[in-house]
């Protein structure tokens, strides 16, 4: 049985449909808003270059400190960063967890590299937020109130 249509569905504009997996195209190429890191985490290793299992590991651990001489010596993990599709994402895990993002290869930076950004990162974030203290070895998106703005923000008065 056909459902007769009512003339003010004949003069309406269609509706705006937010799109489903069907039509919204590749996955990667989704970007709806900020990811959780469990998220961010399961992205990365989905469609990192380096996670297909062909690549050498020890390409990815340079030994040398000093930066010219640790980018020589990864080279090749480097090459691979430069056509990655989650570079940024890589990157932004490895400032954020720095208990695992300070050993090797991400985002295309060896560990001096992302050790000078992670500086300019705490800089950053306490020329903007001097209120927010981030301890020694802490992550970048871990917050610590000292005691007394906790208090503040209370009511209370701190002794």
């Amino acid at each position: 049985m056909a459902v007769p249509r009512s003339p003010a569905s004949e003069d309406s504009p269609p509706a705006a449909r937010t799109p489903d997996r069907a039509t919204a195209g590749p996955p990667h190429l989704q970007m709806a808003g900020p990811f959780t890191d469990q998220a961010l985490w399961a992205r990365v290793i989905s469609h990192a270059r380096c996670a297909d299992g062909t690549h050498d590991p020890e390409q990815w651990f340079p030994v040398s400190v000093q930066i010219q001489k640790a980018r020589h010596e990864a080279a090749a993990a480097i090459a691979v960063c430069a056509i990655c599709p989650v570079r940024a994402q890589c990157l932004a895990l490895s400032l954020r967890h720095w208990d695992i993002g300070q050993h090797g290869i991400w985002g295309g930076l060896v560990a001096a590299e992302r050790a000078a950004a992670r500086r300019l990162l705490r800089a950053h974030m306490a020329s903007r937020a001097p209120h927010v203290l981030l301890t020694q070895g802490a992550d970048p998106g871990a917050v610590h109130t000292p005691p007394q703005a906790a208090d503040r923000r209370a009511g209370r008065a701190s002794t």
